[in-house]
C-alpha cells in the first residue's frame, strides 16, 4: 500500500499495514493483534513474533528534509527496518534466552531516517515485533507517521513527560502508603510499650 503525503501536516500517513503472524498474512490498521477483524485487527490473540509491513513514497519537496518515523507505543519490543536497513529498536527480544527480554511497551518510538536510505519511488518499512503475553503490536492512540524530525521529537518528548508524570504519581502514592504503614507500626508499637511499662510499674507498686 502506498500513501501520499498530506500537504497540511507535512507528514506521510501510514494507516494500513500487512501483518505476518504465525504463517498468515492480514491487512490491518495500526491496532493490537487481538483487535477484532471488524475494527481492522487480525482477530486473534497471539504471543511471539509478528511482522508489520507498509509501503510509502516521499514527495520531492520533502527531499533533503530530515525525516523520522514515530509511533507512540508498540507492545512489547521491536526492530524497525527501512528498505532492509535497521533504523531503530526498542526493548530487547528474548535472544538467546527469555531472561534477555525487556519490554519497551511504554516507550515512544522515534527513529531518524537516514536520507541516503530513501528511494525516489516506493519505500518499505518492516517492523518486527515480539509480544510477551496478551495482545501485541501497535498499541498507541495515534497511527504511526513519517514527518520532519523536529516536529516528531517535540511530540515524543511530550509523550515521555506524560508517562513520567504517571510514574511519579504512582511512586508518590506508594511512598505515602508505605509512610502511613510505618507510622501505624511505630504508633501501635509505642502505645504497647507504654502500656507494658505502666503495668510493670503498677505491679512493682503493689509489691
Amino acid at each position: 500500500f502506498a500513501f501520499p503525503l498530506h500537504a497540511q501536516t507535512r507528514s506521510v500517513s501510514l494507516p494500513q499495514w500487512t501483518l505476518e503472524l504465525k504463517e498468515r498474512t492480514f491487512t490491518v490498521m495500526t491496532v493490537p493483534w487481538d483487535r477484532p477483524v471488524s475494527k481492522g485487527g487480525a482477530g486473534i490473540q497471539a504471543e511471539g513474533t509478528g511482522m508489520y509491513r507498509c509501503v510509502f513514497t516521499v514527495p520531492e519537496f520533502l527531499r533533503g528534509t530530515q525525516l523520522a518515523f514515530f509511533v507512540s507505543s508498540i507492545d512489547d519490543a521491536d526492530r524497525t527496518r527501512l528498505n532492509g536497513v535497521t533504523i531503530g529498536e526498542t526493548g530487547r527480544f528474548p535472544e538467546p534466552a527469555l531472561s534477555d527480554f525487556r519490554s519497551g511497551f511504554r516507550e515512544p518510538r522515534l527513529y531518524v531516517i537516514p536520507q541516503n536510505l530513501l528511494r525516489g519511488g516506493e519505500n518499505e518499512l518492516r517492523i518486527e515485533v515480539f509480544n510477551f503475553a496478551g495482545s501485541g503490536g501497535f498499541n498507541g492512540d495515534e497511527p504511526p507517521v513519517i514527518a520532519p524530525y523536529g516536529e516528531l521529537s517535540r511530540r515524543a518528548e511530550r509523550l515521555r513527560l506524560g508517562h513520567d508524570g504517571v510514574r511519579i504519581s504512582l511512586l508518590t502514592a506508594l511512598m505515602c502508603t508505605f509512610a502511613g504503614l510505618v507510622c501505624l507500626v511505630v504508633f501501635y508499637g509505642t502505645k504497647q510499650s507504654v502500656h507494658y511499662a505502666l503495668r510493670r510499674a503498677m505491679l512493682s507498686f503493689r509489691i
